[in-house]
């Protein structure tokens, strides 16, 4: 990879030494094929509860990750991490060879159970 500079260089390899360290292994089905994947993954616990009942998801689980073991995924893609299912909500832009995947919980068009989501995807019923 050819870099513009010494800091994207040495950032570049800064990542890849946290995610080698720091990492899980997940599966990401990208394009049906489930690919083996090493990420940090962070999955921060702020549920906001009522006192009615309800909760609210406030933060969004992510999984940082080298660029190239993500090619082909997108959004609505199954992320299994140590047996639980999370789905990409969103892909962050490539930054010297890495990106952030935020994650939905559970699986695609199926919330885990008691948190809020979509009931059903754009153009499907």
């Amino acid at each position: 990879m050819a870099f513009d500079n010494l800091f994207d260089e040495a950032m570049f390899a800064a990542d890849n030494e946290i995610i080698d360290a720091m990492g899980v292994n997940a599966v990401i089905d990208i394009n049906g094929i489930k690919t083996p994947v090493r990420g940090v993954f962070d999955n921060p616990d702020a549920t906001a509860t009522f006192k009615t009942g309800g909760r609210v998801q406030t933060t969004a689980p992510t999984l940082f990750v080298k660029s190239h073991s993500v090619d082909g995924v997108k959004e609505k893609d199954l992320v299994v991490i140590d047996g639980e299912s999370y789905w990409v909500e969103k892909i962050g832009p490539d930054d010297t060879g890495s990106r952030v995947l935020t994650l939905g919980t559970g699986k695609p068009g199926k919330p885990a159970a008691g948190v809020p989501g979509p009931k059903s995807w754009s153009g499907s019923e």
